[in-house]
């Protein structure tokens, strides 16, 4: 359903992500622009074989060695931040959850570790803890917009649809040219029935680029049930003027 951009290793997110070249600096990788954390990077030691079974998907290996770290120095907060991710890499959203509050109570208080931890609530439908922690997110860096699409598909996990297109057209205006978003925000406005605006959406993606199949195939759709619509308007109105 979703765009081909990539995002930060680790970010929890709806798209698949990726941006390798910061995996481990400990601050992620924003949309736009790769951003290293030197204060983190300079206070925790990492451990490389840990990185790299991360990197090849092997979290299970990533998971013994982040663990073995932590019993080395159990204050290494991002070394907790990582076995967080791992554990939700697997499955286990519940461990994921502590293993996040674990590091954000050693001080590691990122707006990438309150995105993932607003995901890892949302897998356990946890919707309210989830919103909270994407409002710490959106405290600890305004200018980020990731938190705000997570707000945002809280909001409409909740049926809230108001407060929902409102912090997702936050996340758009902060990232104009992040088609994930844009295709999201379009997919809402099919779901709540307001097909010209989805078009709009789907028509800006192909101007940002034009190969997008997606994007292509659900304004195709979505201009198919306009006619569709227009088309039933027009029957009803026969049949009421006889």
């Amino acid at each position: 359903m979703h765009s081909n951009l990539e995002k930060s290793f680790f970010f929890r997110v709806l798209s698949l992500a990726s941006c390798l070249a910061v995996l481990f600096s400990g601050a992620g990788c924003s949309k736009q622009v790769a951003v290293e954390s030197t204060v983190f990077k300079k206070r925790y030691e990492t451990d490389k074989r840990a990185e790299a079974a991360m990197v090849r998907g092997d979290f299970q290996k990533g998971i013994l060695l982040y663990e073995r770290l932590i019993k080395k120095d159990p204050s290494n907060a991002l070394a907790w931040y990582h076995l967080g991710y791992a554990y939700g890499q697997v499955g286990d959203h519940y461990r994921e959850i502590s293993f996040y509050k674990k590091a954000i109570e050693l001080k590691y208080r990122t707006e990438q570790i309150y995105y993932n931890l607003g995901e890892a609530y949302l897998e356990i439908d946890q919707v309210e803890e989830a919103i909270q922690a994407f409002k710490r997110g959106v405290k600890t860096n305004p200018g980020n917009a990731d938190n705000y699409f997570g707000l945002g598909r809280s909001y409409q996990r909740r049926l809230e649809y108001a407060p929902a297109e409102k912090e997702i057209l936050k996340a758009v205006r902060l990232a104009p040219q992040d088609i994930v978003f844009r295709e999201y925000l379009g997919s809402f406005y099919e779901e709540t029935g307001q097909l010209q605006k989805a078009a709009e959406q789907y028509r800006i993606i192909l101007e940002i680029d034009p190969d997008y199949e997606g994007a292509l195939e659900r304004l195709d759709h979505v201009v198919e049930k306009q006619r569709s619509v227009e088309e039933s308007k027009r029957g009803m109105g026969g049949q009421t003027s006889q």
